[in-house]
């Protein structure tokens, strides 16, 4: 990250770049959202359009499968609840709501793909929760048992067990060690935390960013620690 140059042969200059995705299994394969989607497949040297534009919609997450990156998912903000599902890699958009609560329609936080379980996709509800899809996101089920923050804002998978589940709310962090059956609180109690990654080093860590410089107690066998910047290292059992 020291030097960065422009690359966007054949994207909108006049637009912003609203959403991003890159293929865990292909490095060279991109995604990108303006008002329509974009692809790269050379690294990002050269982009084309695909297929039509999601109109008055504001796309700000994007996903795919891995292992069939022509189903894609786009999540809105700014207006009404709406999960887009395309599957043929973006030229066609249809609304995606099977199984969502129909109580409210709320905006789409965060979209994770299963890269270890062909078809498995997570999406965080700004206050919903967690929803899930085993189908490639034709269906949906509400995964929030012991998830006391409905307000989730990040999710991420751990590198090396797809079963163990990470969710940043406003509450903290929480995972699941049973793909989203259950959920236990981790840290930081009294933090809204905005993003979560994992390092790569072995075993991995786990990093959480938050709004607030409030330490939460160490729990069990579970250690958090804090920064100067509101950068959290959280230790993994």
């Amino acid at each position: 990250g020291r030097t960065w140059h422009f690359s966007g042969k054949g994207l909108p200059t006049s637009r912003l770049t609203s959403a991003l995705w890159m293929n865990p299994n292909n490095h060279q394969h991109l995604m990108v959202f303006y008002d329509y989607l974009y692809q790269s497949t050379d690294g990002g040297k050269t982009w084309q359009r695909k297929g039509t534009s999601l109109e008055n919609q504001y796309v700000h997450i994007m996903a795919a499968d891995p292992t069939k990156p022509n189903i894609i998912f786009a999540g809105t903000r700014g207006g009404p609840f709406d999960l887009y599902r395309s599957p043929d890699g973006g030229v066609t958009w249809k609304t995606q709501l099977q199984g969502f609560s129909s109580k409210q329609r709320q905006e789409v936080r965060t979209i994770v793909t299963d890269a270890r379980t062909p078809g498995t996709i997570y999406v965080g509800i700004g206050s919903d929760g967690v929803y899930k899809s085993v189908d490639y996101g034709v269906t949906w089920s509400a995964i929030n048992s012991g998830l006391t923050s409905s307000s989730v804002m990040c999710l991420v998978i751990h590198p090396l067990d797809p079963n163990r589940i990470y969710a940043g709310t406003h509450a903290g962090v929480f995972q699941s060690r049973d793909g989203g059956a259950s959920w236990s609180f981790m840290g930081l109690e009294r933090c809204s935390v905005g993003s979560l990654a994992f390092s790569h080093t072995h075993p991995p860590q786990l990093y959480a960013t938050a709004d607030s410089l409030v330490l939460s107690h160490t729990r069990d066998d579970t250690a958090v620690f804090r920064s100067s910047n509101a950068l959290y290292r959280i230790e993994q059992p």
